[in-house]
């Protein structure tokens, strides 16, 4: 999306990530913090997000995590499959899932206006993650820096979700 004013607003899709939730079984957070220190990700606390040179680790509920990397990136769900075995359950959504990055001056209060969700950079700071609706879509975001943030959605609500950023951010330019 072009900028259209000084703050602008900025929209684009992220190429495609291998994403691995990890719930381990009976909740158990010292479980799930050895599973990923031997797969090499690290291991955030609720409602953050981490990252390494493996790739990012991000909170995905109570009880479970998404493991993140790039598609070309070595296979994380055969590298954490035999991990798992009796400690965790592991479903790859990478296909089911697209990522955005909306970035801007002006992100914050976009994005926290389309949520409900006071993104304020001294509340929800960088690292932190946030499950919640745009419209009637489910979103998983963080923020990545001071102006920006990655949200992840399922696939088939992915072009919804991109028209309805785009349309609210023009909105949001105007006003």
């Amino acid at each position: 999306m072009p900028d259209m004013s000084p703050h602008a607003v900025t929209i684009r899709p992220l190429a495609p990530w291998q994403i691995v939730d990890i719930a381990p079984f009976r909740c158990n957070p010292s479980s799930l913090a050895a599973i990923l220190a031997d797969a090499g990700f690290p291991a955030p606390e609720a409602g953050r997000t981490a990252v390494n040179a493996t790739g990012r680790t991000a909170w995905a509920g109570r009880g479970h995590y998404f493991a993140i990397a790039p598609a070309g990136a070595p296979d994380i769900a055969a590298r954490l499959r035999p991990l798992c075995a009796e400690r965790a359950a592991l479903t790859t959504q990478g296909d089911g899932r697209c990522a955005f990055r909306i970035g801007g001056e002006r992100s914050a209060a976009f994005l926290g206006s389309a949520t409900g969700i006071d993104l304020h950079p001294g509340i929800f700071r960088d690292g932190d993650v946030a499950l919640g609706q745009i419209g009637h879509i489910g979103v998983h975001f963080w923020r990545t820096d001071e102006e920006g943030f990655d949200c992840l959605v399922f696939r088939s609500l992915a072009n919804a979700l991109h028209h309805h950023l785009t349309e609210a951010a023009a909105m949001f330019a105007a006003c």
